[in-house]
């Protein structure tokens, strides 16, 4: 079963225009996160999806970060 385990979530921009391309980016703490699997936001279809990882040692130990982008257009103010 997978475990969903973020450690933020954010968006490009905190306002914009109707039609304006947004994105939601979650953050986690681990390459073994499954990102859900996101159709839609608020009603808008998601346009695609992009995966990063960041891999940084310090001090010896390994430390990496997964993240997952959900780019949508809304139409209309998100409230």
């Amino acid at each position: 079963m997978p475990i969903f385990a973020f450690s933020s979530a954010n968006v490009n921009q905190t306002w914009f225009y109707p039609g304006e391309v947004v994105v939601l980016t979650l953050n986690a703490d681990s390459d073994k996160v499954v990102f859900p699997v996101i159709s839609k936001i608020a009603g808008y279809s998601v346009l695609s999806t992009n995966n990063a990882k960041s891999i940084s040692i310090m001090n010896t130990k390994r430390m990496v970060q997964s993240s997952k982008s959900y780019t949508f257009k809304p139409l209309k103010s998100l409230q």
